[in-house]
């Protein structure tokens, strides 16, 4: 049961809905999990972060997006990139700082131009 509860990643709301029925279906055939509702299990699920995007960073006021294997990036601002995605859109990119807005204008620039891969910069503490 381990290993196909570990093969599990929540992505989106319908991996999370289909990981809650799974759960309640090995709850009903195991005795080592509870036996709850469905509602109960949704709600310990909720708890559990979704995977965040490897193509976008969030770095000071701007989200930087890279498409295309590299070969497209768009800049915006955060506040542009809300209008158009929404702001649950933000909780699925990676937040990044270099310890100053300078610093962080700067590293968007690099990835902008290709002197910088954004797997670098999530890869970075």
């Amino acid at each position: 049961m381990a290993a196909n509860f570990t093969r599990m990643f929540i992505k989106d709301k319908k991996t999370t809905n289909q990981m809650v029925l799974w759960l309640s279906n090995e709850s009903n055939k195991n005795k080592l999990l509870p036996r709850m509702p469905v509602e109960m299990w949704r709600h310990i699920l909720s708890f559990v972060t979704e995977d965040k995007r490897k193509d976008a960073v969030i770095l000071g006021n701007r989200v930087v997006i890279v498409s295309h294997g590299g070969g497209i990036v768009r800049i915006q601002s955060k506040k542009w990139f809300i209008r158009e995605n929404g702001i649950k859109a933000l909780d699925k990119i990676h937040r990044k700082t270099f310890g100053s807005k300078r610093e962080d204008e700067i590293k968007s620039l690099e990835i902008y131009s290709g002197r910088l891969k954004i797997e670098t910069v999530l890869n970075m503490e």
